[in-house]
C-alpha cells in the first residue's frame, strides 16, 4: 500500500497545534501511533486506544500508552476525561449512523472546553477516488466535509472549522510546470508582432492556465478534517 512513515507523520503532525496546551489527548484508533508519535515530539500528553493487537504492540513498541479496546467502549466508559479527541481515517470504517454516533460519544468525553479533530480521505480528491480509498478492503464509505460539520453541531460542537490537510497533497501525474508557458524575451515579442502570432500565444497561455487549475482542481490534497470544542458552559 506505499505507506511513507515519514510522510504520514508530517501529515499527523498538521493536526498538533490544535492540541496546544492540551494536558490529555486521546487518539481514537490510533494506528501505529504515528498521531501520539508527533504528539510526543511536542510534549503534550497524549494515550491511543485501537482494537488491532498489531497495531497495538507497534504502537507501544514506540513508547505510546495505548489500550488494546473498542473505541466507542473506551469513549462511553470515560466520560468528561480529555480535553483533546483525535481520530483519523477512522469513520470511514464505519456505517454513517456509527460515525456520528462517534462523534456523540467523544462530546461526552470531552472536558468543557475541550477540542475534537476528526480527518478521513478527501471525497472531492481524484487520486482517493481513483484507488486510495480502495487499498483498504474494510473501508466503508467516503464522508464529504459538509456531512462531517452536521454531526459535529448535532453533538453539540462549537467553533467547528475544516478544511483539506495540504501535508497529505497527493502530487499529480502531470508536473504543472511542464504545463507552463515559458515567458518570452524582446526579440520573441517581436517576432511574435511581426508574424502576427502573438493571439495564438494568448490563446495558448490562457489554456496553459486552464489546464494547470484543473489540475488543482482534481488532484486535490487526500485528506480532509473538521474541528470543533466542546462549549464551555
Amino acid at each position: 500500500m506505499r505507506f511513507d512513515p515519514a510522510q504520514h507523520r508530517r501529515a499527523r503532525g498538521y493536526y498538533v497545534p490544535f492540541f496546544k496546551g492540551c494536558r490529555r489527548v486521546l487518539d481514537a484508533a490510533c494506528g501505529r501511533g504515528e498521531f501520539l508519535d508527533v504528539l510526543r515530539d511536542a510534549r503534550i500528553p497524549g494515550e491511543g486506544i485501537d482494537t488491532d493487537e498489531g497495531m497495538v504492540q507497534a504502537a507501544r513498541a514506540s513508547g505510546n500508552q495505548v489500550e488494546l479496546g473498542d473505541a466507542f467502549g473506551f469513549l462511553e466508559a470515560h466520560p468528561a476525561s480529555f480535553d483533546g479527541i483525535f481520530s483519523a481515517h477512522f469513520i470511514e470504517h464505519l456505517e454513517s449512523e456509527s460515525a456520528a454516533r462517534l462523534i456523540e460519544l467523544s462530546a461526552n468525553a470531552l472536558r468543557p472546553g475541550g477540542c475534537l479533530v476528526v480527518a478521513t480521505p478527501n471525497s472531492a480528491s481524484l487520486s482517493t477516488l481513483q484507488h486510495e480509498f480502495w487499498w483498504d478492503p474494510t473501508h466503508v464509505r467516503l464522508y464529504d466535509i459538509d456531512l462531517i460539520r452536521f454531526w459535529f453541531s448535532a453533538a453539540g460542537f462549537a467553533d467547528i472549522n475544516g478544511g483539506e490537510n495540504p501535508e497529505s497533497h497527493p502530487g499529480s501525474p502531470i508536473g504543472l510546470k511542464e504545463l507552463e508557458m515559458p515567458p518570452a524575451n524582446p526579440v520573441a515579442r517581436a517576432f511574435y508582432r511581426l508574424t502576427g502570432i502573438s493571439a495564438l500565444r494568448r490563446q495558448q497561455m490562457v489554456v496553459s492556465r486552464s489546464l494547470q487549475g484543473l489540475i488543482r482542481e482534481l488532484y486535490r490534497p487526500s485528506e480532509i478534517y473538521v474541528t470543533g470544542r466542546k462549549p464551555v458552559r
